[in-house]
């Protein structure tokens, strides 16, 4: 299974004990139906069954610290989240379970309904943060959470489209 990111919406195919068994929808929808899935095994408390805010907003950095008042949550490149207010460099976001956290402005890029050359820009750089950082089979922030052994490819499996607003298939053959 591919890394999910916070907020992604996933269906449970089946439960084990604390286990789910789970395929990401972003990546379903892009698959043919004999290639759908990649599915795997995530733990049950770490699901919930409520629709995720709508979105507005993408974390634009490797890793974006979100304060909820003494919990902080680390949030990958790509999470998309409901920015519900901003003021003196700081952005309020509507987390999963309705709170509010916290986050810096600079962290978060809005992009636009159509395509611009600053969104494109946006997206080159966004595909920088990952030169010089190791390829892990299976990630999609870039962010390697423990140490593994390391592919000797050298690329980003953060999508710098997706980073930023833009879905595209993952693959090279959903994409004709």
């Amino acid at each position: 299974m591919s890394q999910l990111l916070y907020g992604e919406t996933v269906s449970a195919l089946e439960a084990k004990g604390d286990w789910v068994r789970v395929p990401p929808r972003s990546r379903t929808a892009f698959c043919l139906e004999s290639l759908a899935g990649l599915p795997g095994w995530m733990r049950a408390e770490d699901l919930i069954t409520t629709e995720p805010p709508v979105a507005n907003a993408v974390v634009r950095v490797r890793q974006a610290l979100v304060h909820r008042g003494s919990e902080i949550l680390t949030l990958s490149v790509g999470t998309r989240l409901a920015r519900v207010a901003e003021s003196s460099g700081t952005a309020t976001v509507r987390l999963l379970d309705e709170s509010l956290g916290e986050v810096p402005s600079a962290d978060l890029y809005v992009p636009p309904v159509l395509p611009t050359a600053a969104s494109r820009a946006e997206i080159i750089r966004t595909a920088e943060l990952f030169l010089g950082t190791s390829y892990y089979w299976g990630g999609r922030s870039g962010v390697q959470p423990t140490p593994r052994s390391e592919s000797t490819a050298r690329a980003s499996s953060a999508s710098p489209t997706g980073s930023n607003g833009r879905d595209v298939p993952r693959d090279a053959h959903s994409r004709s």
